[in-house]
Parts: structure tokens; sequence; C-alpha cells
């Protein structure tokens, strides 16, 4: 590597250059370029950017620009900013001032809503819009049914993936792993649909109540079904309450949904869940639960996750975010909500919260009931 071009693409002297980097990367200079942009084909000037808030001050990115130049870059502070059309030498110092603006997209500050109401207690619809947050791998309870409005989402689904698009309809069974996450980062819109097993089995004579629900064909595209979801939301947003149990079950029955035989779940996943069911915020650790199941730590593991697709940490966070969503819809306050959860503090609770559930505690609990429209 041509130190010497390198400092001159970044606007600094050989020596400056080399002392500074060497102070960030603890003495030792990296020699890693990340791939040349294809507009200009230079690579010099890509692999550190000014710092907006420490003039003369330069970092490493923490990952590569994408093909078309269009990515976010993550600073070290993981400050966000819009990439551009380029990032070449040309087209460099068109970055800074972006650099200083800032994140738009925190959870927070997304457009989304929960719709519940207190008379339908087996339903709830959540509409997200523009929302780049992506969520960890994780389950509900309720049969789920998503409606991709815009942009496009990666979802993988019990080990199988699919790509969603404006139009599309995702199926995903009760308590199925899974993770719907934007692609390349762009954002898109949805509408995700819950809906009680209990009310489900209910409504599909054909699906037994002690067999579970699954789908042999997740993703629909089919314009009349994407229609009656759509004819679903705009009752729920218009308040019409009396006709929304009628049009949601003939949008169940027009679902691919069969029963499969339920599986007994290995001794230590049961271990897991009666005491999760005992008491929550005491759970076990996973050394506690290996000595218990007089098994090792990565027996644990592995049978938990093929019987649950998730790993007993990540289901134990899974049973305290569902139990801290029952209590938020019951009005408690978050600060009291995350500490009945087990968590250890209100940061932990936020933090865990938004990962799994792509929301914020107080967005979740703002919610708004159907009758609200009235």
């Amino acid at each position: 590597m041509d130190r010497q071009k390198i400092a001159r693409g970044v606007g600094l002297s050989e020596e400056l250059f080399k002392h500074r980097i060497m102070r960030r990367r603890g003495g030792a200079l990296c020699h890693r370029l990340i791939p040349a942009c294809l507009s200009c084909r230079d690579s010099t000037s890509h692999e550190y950017l000014w710092h907006p808030r420490k003039p003369g001050f330069y970092i490493p990115l923490r990952k590569h620009i994408s093909p078309d130049c269009k990515r976010d870059i993550l600073f070290r502070r993981g400050t966000q900013i819009q990439a551009g059309d380029s990032l070449g030498a040309a087209c460099y110092k068109r970055l800074i001032p972006a650099a200083k603006a800032k994140a738009v997209n925190h959870t927070r500050d997304i457009p989304q809503t929960f719709w519940r109401d207190d008379r339908l207690p087996w339903l709830e619809l959540r509409s997200t819009w523009r929302s780049r947050q992506a969520y960890k791998h994780h389950s509900h309870p309720q049969l789920s049914v998503g409606a991709i409005i815009e942009g496009e989402t990666r979802c993988l689904c019990a080990g199988q993936e699919y790509l969603l698009q404006p139009g599309d309809l995702i199926v995903i069974p009760p308590h199925a792993p899974h993770s719907c996450n934007p692609l390349h980062g762009r954002p898109r819109s949805y509408h995700m649909l819950y809906l009680d097993a209990t009310w489900c089995h209910a409504q599909r004579p054909d699906i037994p109540p002690g067999a579970s629900i699954t789908s042999p064909q997740p993703l629909l595209r089919d314009s009349p079904l994407f229609a009656s979801f759509q004819q679903v939301v705009a009752l729920m947003s218009r308040g019409s309450l009396e006709q929304l149990p009628a049009r949601l079950a003939q949008l169940l029955h027009a679902l691919p949904l069969c029963a499969a035989a339920p599986q007994a779940p290995h001794h230590a996943s049961a271990l897991l869940f009666q005491r999760l069911a005992m008491d929550l915020p005491a759970s076990p650790s996973l050394d506690k639960l290996a000595h218990d199941s007089a098994l090792r730590k990565e027996t644990v593991i592995r049978a938990v996750k093929q019987d649950t697709g998730l790993t007993p940490a990540s289901l134990i966070n899974m049973a305290r975010i569902e139990y801290a969503k029952t209590r938020l819809r019951a009005g408690d306050p978050i600060a009291d909500v995350g500490y009945q959860a087990g968590f250890a503090d209100q940061s932990h609770f936020h933090k865990t919260f938004v990962s799994y559930t792509a929301a914020t505690p107080r967005q979740y609990a703002q919610s708004r009931s159907i009758s609200d429209n009235k």
C-alpha cells in the first residue's frame, strides 16, 4: 500500500497521517483498504473519514461500502450518514458536510402504530413506515401475517429465507423462529397482523386444538388475498369493529394453514419452560440449567435450539419481552414493567425490547384503540 498516496487522499502529511492512525490503532498502522469505489475506481480515500465532532481527527470505517456506494456508513460512535452517489476521490469532499447530519432513523423516530381493542383481545395490528430497524431472531405465540407495503425485506422463517416485495404476504406460524430485516439497510413499510392461536383454532375446525398450526407455503403472492388483508387494515383504521371478526375469519380461511403433530420437547427444554413459568424474573442461568439437567452446557444449547430455533438466552429474553408486552397493554408504568419482567435496569430493558421488537416500550405502550377512530 502507498501510504503517501493515502495521506494525500485524506488531506494529511504522511507523518501526521501515520502518527494519528497509529494512535487509533494502538501503535500499528492498518494496511487494509476496502474495495475501490466503482464510480471513480479510487480506493485511496475510502478507509478513513473525517470525524464530524473532532476536527483534525480521522477514524476508520466499520464496514465496507456497497458496490453502488449508496449504503449507510457507520462511524466509530455509531453516527449514520447517507453515502450519496459516489465515494471516490473526486467526490470525497461531498461526504464531509453530510457527516454532520444527525441520524434520522432512531427507533423512537420511526412512524409506527400498534392497534388493539379490549373487546377483541385476540387481535393486534402493527403498522410501521419507512423503517431500517432490524430484528433479532425471535418468535411470537400468535399466528403472524405480514404485508409488505413499500421496500424489500429479507425474511428468515424456520430456516428458510424469503425475499419479500411490495404486495407480498408472509405467514409465520405460532412460535416459529424468524427475523424480517431490511434489504441492504433500505427502508421498508409493512403491516403485521397478530392473531391469537386459540382464536385461530376456533375458526379452523380442520386444525384440532391440540395440534400445531403450520403453513406449507409461507410466502404468498396473491393479489386478491393481499387486497383482503388491506381491507382488514382499512376497517381497523376506520374503527369498524363490528365487521372485523367476520372479515378476519374470512382471511384466516383463505390462508394456507394446516395441522402438525406437536413434538415432545427435550427434557432440558421442558425444564427451562417450567422454570420460566414458575418464576420469570429469576430465570435460570445456563450453568444452573445444565447442572439441573445433568447435561453439558453445549448439549443444553443444542437441545433448546433444536426444539425452539432459539438459544436459551434468546428464549428467556423473548419470554420476558412477551410478559412485558402484556403489562404494557394493561397500562403499567414502563419503569415497573422492566423490573417485573426480570431486567437488571431500565437501560437493559429498553435495549432488549428494541432489539426483539424494533419498537421502544413507549411506542408499544402508546397504542391506539380501534374505537379511537370513531
